[in-house]
C-alpha cells in the first residue's frame, strides 16, 4: 500500500514537470525484476542521475529510516533527454548567408546609384561593412564560449540572445533584447510589402494589365496574402520557399554578370531602345548621402541577433570556429554586393534602381525569371522573419501581466499571445503600404536597427564577458569600447541624414 501511495506522488510530481515518459520507463523496469540491471545502467549512462534525479533521501523519524522515492528537481538536464541538431561548418555557413539574403542586398546598388557614390567608393563600403560586422559577429560567439566555459550558462541556453544576456550583462535590461527583436522583425516586414509590389507591377503592366488595377488593389491583396503568411510558426513550413529564394538570388547575380557581358542593353542590343544608360560618377567618388550607402549595408548584414543560434548549433563549437564561420559569411555576402554592384554599373552607369531587378525590360525572359524567383524568394523571408516575435512577444507579455498583477492595475488576461501577434501583423502591413520608396525605408529602418544589433549588443557582451572571464587579447577592451561609442554615433547620424 505505501509503495502505491509513493508511485502515485511520483506520478503526480513527473506530471507537473511534463516527464511523464520518464516515470513510466521507471515503473515499467521497477516492477519487471529482468529489467532491474538494465534500468540501472540505464540511469546511470542516460538520465545522470546527479544531474538529473535526487536520490532516495534518508529521513530519520525517531530510530526508523524511511527511504524515499526519487523526484524530479529543476536541474533536470533536458540536454541529456532531448539534445539539440548540431550543424557542421559549412552548413552553418550557408545558413547565415541565407539568413542575410533579404530586402537589402537587392537594393544597395539602386542606393548606391541614387546617392552618386562611385564604384570604388562603394566596394570599400561593402568590404568594410563586412568585416566589420563579421567582427562584432564573432564577439557574440566569444561571450557565449566564456559564460559556458565558466559555468553560467549551460546546454541550450547558450542558444538565446535574452539568456546570453542576462547571464552576462545582467537580468535586469534583458528585456531590452526582446524589444529591439520584435522591432527589427516588425520593420523588417513592413520593407516587404512595397518592395513586392515595386517589383511585380511592371511586369503585370507589361503583360496589359491596366494599371489602376495595378496600383492600389494589387497592393491591398498583397497585404491580404502577408496577413495569411504571417500566422505561419514552423520553419518546415518554409523549406520550398527557402530553397527557391537562394535559388533565386544567385540566378540574379548570375544574370546581372550575364547582361553585362553580352551587350543586351548597349543601344545596339535588343533591349538597348528601353535603356537610358547615363554615365556613372567618378570611381572615388563620395559624399555625406553616401553614408545611406553604409546604412543600408550594415542593415543587410545585420544577422546578430541569431548569433548565439548559431554558435550553440555548431558542431564542436568554439571561438576560434565561430570567427571561421563569422568570416566566411559576410565575406561571401561582401563578394555578392560586390558582384551585383559592378554588373548593375557596367549596364545601366548611375540610373540602376531600387530593387535592381526593376532595371531590366520587362520583356527579358531572362529578367522575368529572376524577378519571379525574387518575388517568391520575398514571400518566403517575410514569414521567415515574423516568425520570430513569437518568442520575444510572449516573453513581454509575461513581463507585462505580472508587472500588472503586482500593481492590482488589471487582470491577468489581459490580451492573448495570438491577439498580440495578430495586432502586430495588422499594424506592420498598414505601414507597408503607406511605404512608397523601398530604398528610402531601408535606409531608415537601417539607421534605427543596425547601430543595436551590429555594434552596441556585441560590444556590451563582449566587454562584460572579458570583465568577469578575463579578455581574449588586450585590444579587445578598446575594440569593445570603441564599437559601443560609434553605434551611437551611427543612430545620431543616421537618424540625421536619413531625413
Amino acid at each position: 500500500m505505501l509503495a502505491l501511495l509513493a508511485h502515485i506522488a511520483l506520478f503526480l510530481s513527473f506530471s507537473s514537470t511534463g516527464a511523464a515518459a520518464a516515470y513510466l520507463e521507471f515503473v515499467k523496469c521497477s516492477f519487471n525484476p529482468i529489467r532491474k540491471r538494465a534500468f540501472a545502467s540505464y540511469s546511470c549512462t542516460v538520465l545522470r542521475p546527479p544531474r538529473v534525479l535526487v536520490g532516495r533521501r534518508q529521513q530519520r523519524q525517531g530510530n526508523e529510516q524511511q527511504l524515499i522515492a526519487p523526484i524530479l528537481t529543476k536541474t533536470l538536464d533536458m540536454e541529456t533527454l532531448s539534445r539539440t541538431k548540431q550543424t557542421t561548418l559549412p552548413m552553418a555557413v550557408m545558413n547565415l548567408i541565407q539568413s542575410c539574403i533579404g530586402v537589402g542586398c537587392v537594393c544597395l546598388s539602386g542606393i548606391a546609384s541614387s546617392t552618386g557614390t562611385g564604384l570604388g567608393s562603394s566596394l570599400a563600403i561593402y568590404l568594410i561593412t563586412a568585416l566589420s560586422c563579421a567582427w562584432s559577429f564573432s564577439m557574440v560567439g566569444m561571450a557565449c564560449e566564456a559564460a559556458e566555459r565558466s559555468g553560467a550558462l549551460r546546454g541550450s541556453e547558450v542558444s538565446d540572445f535574452r539568456t546570453v544576456w542576462s547571464k552576462v550583462v545582467g537580468r535586469r535590461s534583458s528585456f531590452l533584447i526582446d524589444v529591439f527583436q520584435v522591432a527589427y522583425a516588425a520593420l523588417s516586414c513592413v520593407c516587404c510589402l512595397p518592395m513586392l509590389h515595386a517589383s511585380v507591377v511592371p511586369a503585370l503592366v507589361a503583360l496589359g494589365v491596366p494599371h489602376a488595377l495595378a496600383a492600389l488593389p494589387l497592393k491591398l491583396g498583397l497585404a491580404v496574402v502577408l496577413l495569411g503568411l504571417s500566422r505561419l510558426r514552423h520553419l518546415k513550413d518554409l523549406a520550398p520557399l527557402s530553397a527557391l529564394g537562394v535559388s533565386g538570388f544567385v540566378c540574379t547575380c548570375a544574370m546581372v554578370i550575364w547582361r553585362s557581358l553580352d551587350g543586351s542593353y548597349t543601344p545596339l542590343g535588343p533591349f538597348g531602345a528601353s535603356t537610358s544608360m547615363t554615365q556613372p560618377p567618378s570611381f572615388w567618388a563620395l559624399g555625406p548621402s553616401s553614408f545611406s550607402l553604409y546604412l543600408a549595408s550594415a542593415f543587410a548584414l545585420s544577422a546578430h541577433f541569431n548569433a548565439p543560434r548559431f554558435y550553440g548549433e555548431l558542431q564542436q563549437r568554439s571561438s576560434r570556429r565561430f570567427q571561421i564561420l563569422s568570416r566566411a559569411g559576410f565575406c561571401f555576402l561582401a563578394v555578392s554586393f560586390i558582384v551585383l554592384n559592378i554588373g548593375t554599373f557596367a549596364t545601366f552607369g548611375s540610373v540602376v534602381q531600387a530593387p535592381l531587378i526593376n532595371s531590366y525590360a520587362t520583356a527579358d525572359a531572362l529578367a522575368l525569371v529572376c524577378r519571379c524567383l525574387f518575388c517568391v524568394s520575398l514571400v518566403g523571408f517575410y514569414p521567415l522573419v515574423f516568425m520570430s516575435i513569437w518568442e520575444p512577444m510572449a516573453r513581454l507579455i509575461a513581463m507585462a501581466r505580472s508587472a500588472a498583477v503586482r500593481r492590482g492595475i488589471v487582470g491577468r488576461n489581459l490580451i492573448s499571445l495570438e491577439g498580440a501577434v495578430g495586432l502586430t501583423s495588422v499594424v506592420v502591413v498598414a505601414t507597408g503600404m503607406c511605404v512608397g520608396n523601398p530604398g528610402s525605408a531601408l535606409v531608415q529602418v537601417g539607421a534605427v536597427l543596425s547601430p543595436a544589433f551590429c555594434w552596441i549588443f556585441p560590444g556590451m557582451l563582449a566587454l562584460s564577458a572579458g570583465r568577469r572571464w578575463g579578455y581574449q587579447s588586450r585590444s579587445q577592451g578598446v575594440l569593445c569600447r570603441a564599437a559601443i561609442v560609434w553605434g551611437f554615433v551611427q543612430a545620431v547620424l543616421g537618424i540625421l541624414l536619413s531625413q
